[in-house]
């Protein structure tokens, strides 16, 4: 499953950062803490005429804990977030942001993990998919709960096992077409001839719903049905470590999909992934992901509706000092989609880039700032914008 997320503009890029202080690099298995955040933002609604800009103010909570337990790990990174505009106090909310899971193992050959991921936060506005623009608060809601089961049948073979769900829902009735329940399964067989190379094939089933698929009578709103789609996929994957700085990661797969009532979103063909990082020295470390892959797999705001999605992402990191650390990213989709119900072909062009730094100036605190720009370009000209957020932050942790 793909996740390429360009979303929530600067407090939720804030955010991760202050999440990404990991509780296993240090002795202790627990942190808390909190950071505070300031960022000014242009182009609040993203709206391609019209822009408004803002100040935003976030305050976080944060926990973690990263515990092994005999032959299982049991790890937990949360937040609690207080969102506040200085103009705009009608979008003021409070979000959080959990990631907890357990890695297991049995004396025998039986291994796994189960995790689950949730997530409140401001929605994207002017997110297309026909959609009227909206200038009220939108609470997005997502959840995604993963179980992985191997079997290692032998010294060079496993056999897999994933289960997943995944649950998207909004607060604004105006965004209920795009809300998704999807649930996969799939089964495959590992084989690793060499510390350097694993291959594997695997049989993938999905299923879900959009539960207010909208219905139109002549580009008039008529009503919301169930829009149910199946998908059936061969999963061919390799992992390759080509020298101890470099490792390829990569997906090929066969698939066909089809749903119900939004038939131009019907697709069969290949779709993939290929992951690559690079640590040249060892300071820098660059990786790069290619994918192209249906709409429901990508997680890209405001590509739910597009039938298939081309898409780069680029991130670097680089250790200035041993107490200064810089990082770069840029990410650009391009999607191709019909609106419900009807069968003109339209584009969606999505381009973003970052840029941070950050000062690690003890132990438990931290200082950073963060640059990053958005624009789009879409075959309907009220869909494209330009936005912009540029803000700082300070984090506090006690470990």
């Amino acid at each position: 499953m793909i996740n390429l997320s360009f979303k929530k503009s600067c407090a939720a890029c804030l955010a991760l950062l202050v999440v990404a202080t990991p509780a296993s690099a240090e002795t202790n298995p627990y942190y808390f803490g909190g950071a505070q955040a300031f960022n000014q933002i242009s182009n609040v609604f993203r709206q391609a005429f019209a822009p408004s800009n803002d100040t935003l103010a976030s305050t976080s909570l944060l926990a973690g804990l990263d515990q092994k337990i005999g032959r299982q790990r049991l790890f937990v990174d949360g937040s609690l977030q207080s969102n506040r505009y200085r103009s705009n106090t009608a979008l003021n909310n409070q979000g959080y942001s959990l990631k907890a899971g357990l890695d297991w193992a049995t004396l025998e050959r039986l291994s796994g993990a189960v995790d689950v991921n949730a997530s409140n936060a401001l929605a994207d506005y002017n997110v297309g998919s026909n959609l009227i623009p909206i200038f009220k608060r939108n609470i997005e809601r997502n959840r995604q709960y993963h179980g992985l089961f191997r079997l290692g049948l032998v010294t060079r073979y496993s056999l897999e096992a994933n289960l997943m769900r995944r649950e998207r829902n909004f607060s604004a009735a105006e965004y209920a077409q795009l809300e998704s329940r999807q649930d996969s399964a799939s089964l495959g067989l590992s084989y690793k001839p060499s510390a350097a190379l694993a291959l594997g094939v695997a049989a993938r089933h999905t299923s879900g719903v959009f539960p207010n698929y909208p219905l139109l009578f002549a580009g008039i709103l008529v009503g919301s049905a169930e829009d149910k789609y199946q998908r059936d996929d061969i999963d061919l994957t390799t992992e390759l470590t080509a020298s101890g700085a470099s490792k390829v990661a990569a997906r090929l797969s066969r698939g066909k999909s089809s749903h119900s009532l939004s038939y131009e979103r019907n697709f069969s063909g290949i779709t993939g992934v290929i992951n690559w990082t690079w640590q040249p020295s060892a300071k820098l470390n660059l990786s790069t992901q290619l994918l192209h892959d249906t709409g429901q797999e990508i997680l890209v705001a405001g590509v739910n509706q597009n039938r298939i999605v081309s898409a780069l992402q680029v991130t670097a990191n680089y250790d200035l000092t041993g107490k200064v650390m810089l990082n770069a990213g840029a990410n650009i989709s391009h999607g191709d989609y019909t609106y419900p119900n009807i069968n003109t072909l339209n584009f969606d062009n999505v381009t973003s880039v970052n840029l941070g730094a950050r000062w690690v100036y003890s132990r438990g605190m931290t200082f950073g700032c963060q640059g990053k720009h958005n624009s789009r370009s879409n075959s309907t000209p009220q869909y494209g914008y330009s936005a912009g957020s540029l803000g700082c932050y300070a984090q506090g942790l006690l470990y």
